[in-house]
């Protein structure tokens, strides 16, 4: 049976999801642009994987059931993590950037204004709900019972009752398995475990045997049904109820109130210690967010105004060279656009690169590129393939 390209679209997106993608990173790239040029199935483009609903019928039609076996939550709580709809964190690359930052917030902030600088974990994101202090409940993000449950392989790592006296708390946590036993896991299970954030997604899908669990980590990095004044507070919290949570520090309005030459110097201190103290984690950037939790932020898309995601020094987005094989004008409604097929090379995510953005033939005229030439792209946080250029 011939699968048509938007049914690829959508189940391409939820075996991602699950940790079993059907396509590459760049057909995927290639799709998405196309509906996106014709304006259709706007309501999966316009919001994260997480919050699509799980595609039933074209996972019975193309035989593909095997991925959602007992996977929808039947629980009585699940209403309690539905609501929310997942956001994503800005990514900034220029330390400019994260100074206009901090300058918005200190010049809109009434009373004393301070950030919370963490490891931006990279991992799979579970939230786990706990009803008196039990847990009850852990399932992947999204919204609408459109959530994978992982409560039966996440009750194997996660601490089954924390003190606490709220009646309804969820923690949100990134899962990972460090890097150094993967290689175990490929062996004993003869599978291809291939990044700590997939091996991640098999085990909270499919039940492992008991000891394996002690390599999956499960760390909180925020909590919802308490009021707390800080984000420090909420790290306390789950230090004290047996959850690990992110390495951060905070920033007092003292230390980040200058001008910009000492803010760049101060900043860029910090992150050089992240990276040599906590450099085994996988992680792809800091976060910088606001610590004081009363202030009001605005949702713009699926970013809040709380947070960024800092992609400087070591987390700065990978650059490559490649070999263009050939170079594809396509004309839009108003200009042309531009992509370069490469010689497939692999990137840091373990995912082939095919194809590049190239923009526009200005830009490709400007730099001289033709067939045979070499350039470098950069992969950036939706995974996209971009021209580096002068």
């Amino acid at each position: 049976m011939q699968m048509s390209r938007n049914e690829l679209f959508i189940l391409s997106r939820f075996t991602y999801r699950v940790g079993e993608p059907i396509i590459s990173d760049s057909d995927y790239d290639l799709i998405e642009k196309q509906i996106k040029e014709e304006g259709i199935l706007n309501e999966y483009t316009s919001r994260t994987y997480d919050d699509d609903p799980i595609p039933y019928d074209l996972l019975q039609k193309y035989n593909m059931n095997y991925l959602v076996s007992d996977a929808k939550s039947l629980s009585k709580y699940s209403k309690y993590l539905d609501t929310t709809k997942s956001l994503s964190i800005q990514a900034v690359t220029e330390m400019r950037d994260v100074y206009q930052f901090v300058r918005d917030h200190l010049n809109q902030a009434q009373d004393e204004c301070s950030f919370n600088l963490s490891l931006k974990m990279d991992g799979v994101n579970a939230k786990a709900l706990y009803v008196n202090g039990k847990l009850e409940l852990c399932v992947s993000r999204g919204r609408g019972g459109n959530s994978i449950d992982y409560t039966k392989c996440a009750m194997n790592c996660l601490p089954h009752e924390i003190d606490t006296d709220a009646e309804y708390v969820i923690i949100y946590t990134e899962a990972f398995v460090l890097e150094d036993y993967l290689e175990y896991f490929r062996t004993k299970y003869q599978k291809e475990y291939k990044t700590p954030k997939s091996a991640a997604i098999t085990m909270l899908r499919v039940q492992h045997d008991l000891e394996d669990y002690k390599y999956l980590n499960m760390i909180g990095i925020d909590v919802d049904g308490i009021d707390f004044k800080t984000k420090e507070e909420k790290y306390e919290f789950l230090d004290k109820i047996g959850f690990s949570y992110a390495p951060n520090c905070h920033l007092n309005q003292e230390f980040i109130d200058c001008e910009y030459p000492e803010f760049e110097s101060r900043m860029n201190g910090l992150t050089n210690d992240f990276d040599k103290e906590v450099g085994f984690l996988p992680s792809d950037g800091l976060v910088l967010e606001v610590s004081e939790q009363s202030e009001d932020f605005k949702i713009t898309n699926q970013y809040s105004s709380k947070n960024i995601a800092l992609k400087l020094n070591e987390w700065s987005f990978s650059t490559y060279d490649a070999i263009v094989t050939d170079i594809v004008v396509e004309q839009q409604r108003v200009n042309a656009s531009v992509r370069i097929k490469i010689e497939k090379i692999r990137t840091d995510d373990l995912c082939e690169a095919e194809w590049v953005n190239g923009y526009n033939p200005d830009i490709i005229m400007s730099q001289g590129i033709n067939i045979g030439s070499k350039i470098k792209f950069e992969r950036n946080s939706g995974a996209i393939n971009c021209l580096v250029y002068k």
